[in-house]
Protein backbone atom coordinates (compact mmCIF):
# COMPACT_ATOMS: atom_id res chain seq x y z
CA UNK A 1 0.00 0.00 0.00
CA UNK A 2 1.14 3.71 -0.79
CA UNK A 3 2.08 6.01 1.68
CA UNK A 4 -0.24 8.42 2.37
CA UNK A 5 0.65 12.33 1.74
CA UNK A 6 -0.07 14.69 4.55
CA UNK A 7 -0.70 18.24 3.49
CA UNK A 8 1.72 20.77 5.13
CA UNK A 9 0.50 22.74 8.16
CA UNK A 10 -2.05 25.57 7.44
CA UNK A 11 -0.55 27.45 9.55
CA UNK A 12 3.54 27.31 8.97
CA UNK A 13 3.29 25.62 5.99
CA UNK A 14 5.70 23.20 7.41
CA UNK A 15 5.34 19.08 6.99
CA UNK A 16 3.75 17.31 10.06
CA UNK A 17 4.91 14.52 11.87
CA UNK A 18 2.93 10.94 11.53
CA UNK A 19 3.01 9.25 14.69
CA UNK A 20 2.10 6.38 16.60
CA UNK A 21 1.03 6.70 20.18
CA UNK A 22 1.41 4.60 23.10
CA UNK A 23 -1.13 3.85 25.93
CA UNK A 24 -3.97 1.98 26.70
CA UNK A 25 -5.22 1.97 22.96
CA UNK A 26 -3.00 2.76 19.75
CA UNK A 27 -3.75 5.69 18.12
CA UNK A 28 -2.21 7.84 15.78
CA UNK A 29 -1.05 11.50 15.69
CA UNK A 30 -0.34 14.26 12.77
CA UNK A 31 0.95 17.24 14.57
CA UNK A 32 3.24 20.33 13.61
CA UNK A 33 6.07 20.37 15.89
CA UNK A 34 8.35 22.98 14.17
CA UNK A 35 9.31 25.48 16.64
CA UNK A 36 7.86 28.62 14.31
CA UNK A 37 4.79 27.12 13.96
CA UNK A 38 1.96 30.13 15.87
CA UNK A 39 -0.45 26.82 16.66
CA UNK A 40 1.11 23.53 16.73
CA UNK A 41 -2.23 21.80 15.93
CA UNK A 42 -2.25 18.23 16.30
CA UNK A 43 -4.86 15.57 14.99
CA UNK A 44 -5.76 12.03 16.30
CA UNK A 45 -7.00 8.86 14.44
CA UNK A 46 -7.81 5.47 15.15
CA UNK A 47 -5.28 4.51 12.62
CA UNK A 48 -2.59 6.08 10.36
CA UNK A 49 -4.47 6.77 7.20
CA UNK A 50 -7.79 7.85 9.50
CA UNK A 51 -5.48 10.21 10.84
CA UNK A 52 -4.03 12.18 8.10
CA UNK A 53 -7.45 11.63 6.55
CA UNK A 54 -8.68 13.85 9.55
CA UNK A 55 -5.71 16.34 8.77
CA UNK A 56 -5.96 16.91 5.40
CA UNK A 57 -9.78 17.53 5.65
CA UNK A 58 -10.03 20.02 8.52
CA UNK A 59 -12.89 22.32 8.00
CA UNK A 60 -11.61 25.48 6.03
CA UNK A 61 -12.68 27.52 9.04
CA UNK A 62 -10.00 26.10 11.63
CA UNK A 63 -7.36 27.53 9.41
CA UNK A 64 -7.48 31.06 9.14
CA UNK A 65 -4.92 33.07 11.47
CA UNK A 66 -5.06 36.98 11.67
Amino acid sequence: MSEEIVAGCPFCGETPTVERLHGGHYKHLVACRTATCPVAPTVIGATSADAIRRWNTRDAKTQDVV
